[in-house]
């Protein structure tokens, strides 16, 4: 006699999870600011604000910076990081987008050349839905995986 296993249902692929480094402007701009701030307090004789200043744009934001991600499962784009974890707290909101409420992405290839005439190539792809704006930046191997999980799933829903 043969076992049937009821209910039992054969393991799913597990997806693989892809991230990819988020683009943001902003956490340059305050980096900037804030040292800035550090120094203008240092010249007026303000040492204990200018710490406070100088650490926040030298260690808090770059902090901040490299940890901001845009995951994709196969499932869903999450932007993870410290800055959402706050986010998430303050809102209660998730920055998530799942595949099917993606509207639009656009990629932009930017060429870079190197040394002894070498061309690199970067790139920044935008991806928008639900009111939702994820801007990431890549080399040539992450943007290959980031868009080799997201292809499967097409061809699914089509």
């Amino acid at each position: 006699m043969t076992d049937v296993g009821h209910g039992s249902r054969e393991p799913q692929p597990r997806l693989e999870r892809t991230s990819v480094r988020v683009v943001n402007r902003l956490y340059l701009i305050a980096m900037g600011s804030l040292l800035l701030a550090g120094v203008c307090l240092l010249i007026v004789n303000q040492a204990r604000e200018a710490m406070i200043f100088l650490l926040l744009g030298g260690v808090a934001v770059p902090l901040m910076a490299l940890t901001e991600r845009v995951v994709f499962d196969g499932i869903t784009l999450t932007r993870t990081g410290l800055m959402s974890l706050l986010h998430r707290l303050v809102s209660g909101e998730k920055l998530s987008l799942r595949f099917e409420e993606v509207e639009l992405v656009e990629t932009q290839a930017i060429r870079t050349l190197r040394r002894k005439g070498s061309v690199r190539y970067r790139y920044r792809t935008e991806i928008l839905g639900k009111n939702l704006r994820f801007a990431v930046s890549s080399g040539e191997h992450a943007t290959a995986h980031l868009f080799a999980g997201l292809s499967p799933n097409r061809a699914r829903k089509a």
